[in-house]
């Protein structure tokens, strides 16, 4: 009976260091993800915040237009995209992704998918990449 009771009690022992581990795991992952956003009242910015220049708010991607700019041979024209895209829905504020070089961002919607954008990077007159972002949620090259 008395071993019973130490295994009983090395048990609720090992289960405590468990959850505590789960609870410190948790919390480091939270404060990692973005303490600014648990501590911060402000929303994030949206895409649509984030634009600097209106071009056309009615433009929309299908996925003709997607499927003829991931199969072109790189590198590819900012003229040769735009001939693809056409006019953006707007122009993201510039960034810098290389040292020194300023990259130009242009949002796009989906015809498919209202809830994403599709953000087109060029540096200079050459088109770098692409990415999907959340309609919702704040620009990813941000």
């Amino acid at each position: 009976m008395k071993r019973s009771s130490k295994h009983r009690a090395f048990q609720i022992w090992i289960v405590i260091l468990v959850l505590i581990a789960i609870a410190i795991a948790a919390v480091r992952l939270i404060w990692e993800y973005d303490p600014r956003s648990i501590l911060s009242l402000r929303p994030v910015d949206s895409i649509e915040n984030q634009c600097t220049e209106m071009i056309a708010p009615d433009a929309l991607l299908n996925r003709n237009q997607i499927l003829k700019l991931i199969s072109l041979a790189e590198p590819i024209s900012k003229a040769r995209v735009r001939a693809i895209l056409k006019a953006p829905y707007c122009k993201l504020e510039a960034i810098a992704i290389r040292a020194g070089v300023k990259s130009e961002r242009e949002a796009y919607l989906l015809d498919y998918d209202p809830t994403l954008w599709v953000i087109v990077l060029y540096e200079g007159n050459t088109f770098v990449g692409v990415r999907i972002a959340p309609r919702n949620g704040s620009c990813p090259s941000r």
